[in-house]
């Protein structure tokens, strides 16, 4: 008989790793939770799949978070619609190389479309890869997965994942905090027109060079941070660049 939890809201599993059977998923099929607003997952070492293949969840769900489940590999499905999903936190899974299920996704619906937090750290293997191009059949990973198109996005953390973020990536100016932290390719930084950014940490990028706004055409080439790039950050309150190489240029600021 299908067991339906209809009044759940919030649901939370800590340390039940002995409790889940290798190879099996932790919801089934028979199992739905139409209500469920927040799901946070922390120390299941068993398992390995959160989802069946046909399961259902709630399309009303805003807080995901999953922590230290080491032989995860894929964390959502491409049938499952999070368009309420606002805040996705993921942390040391060490097998994880998904944070969607690519086959089948539909870029053309939007990826997280009021996503404001993302918080991906210490994903070794992951690719991050949101979705599938249908003509090429090539996966797109998170350098060309465009940071612009989360329009409500507030903050990004980046840390310890897996392949690099292209030479350059975009963030849309709605962004307030970004963290980024070893990335051995990233060479720029755009945060778009008149951003809004209050919070910037930037960690162990040895190919750093430029950070900008879009409209910045008078950013200087030598160093990290243009004085024009500055004018533009009007409601930066905290700024940390530790371990960012300069490819021998003269400095992190020049007026």
């Amino acid at each position: 008989m299908p067991t339906s939890f209809q009044n759940l809201k919030c649901l939370s599993l800590y340390g039940c790793g002995e409790e889940v059977e290798e190879d099996k998923v932790l919801f089934g099929e028979k199992v739905s939770f139409p209500n469920l607003e927040e799901l946070k997952l922390d120390d299941l070492s068993m398992l390995k799949k959160i989802w069946h293949a046909q399961h259902k969840f709630s399309d009303k769900l805003r807080i995901l978070s999953v922590r230290t489940c080491p032989r995860l590999a894929n964390l959502i499905p491409s049938h499952f619609n999070f368009q309420n999903l606002k805040e996705l936190v993921v942390y040391n899974c060490e097998v994880l190389e998904y944070v969607f299920d690519h086959q089948g996704l539909n870029r053309d619906d939007g990826i997280l479309p009021k996503i404001e937090i993302l918080k991906l750290e210490e994903l070794p293997k992951l690719r991050l890869t949101f979705y599938e191009d249908k003509n090429d059949n090539m996966p797109y990973h998170s350098s060309l997965f465009k940071f612009t198109a989360l329009e409500h996005i507030k903050a990004i953390h980046i840390i310890n994942c897996g392949k690099p973020l292209d030479e350059k990536v975009s963030f849309s100016p709605n962004l307030e905090v970004l963290v980024l932290e070893r990335f051995s390719k990233l060479k720029k930084i755009d945060f778009g027109t008149e951003p809004k950014l209050k919070k910037l940490i930037l960690k162990n990028l040895p190919e750093l060079s430029n950070i900008r706004s879009n409209g910045d055409e008078n950013a200087n080439k030598t160093c990290l941070l243009s004085s024009s790039t500055f004018k533009n950050f009007h409601n930066l309150k905290w700024l940390d660049i530790i371990d960012c190489g300069m490819e021998d240029r003269s400095g992190v600021y020049r007026s």
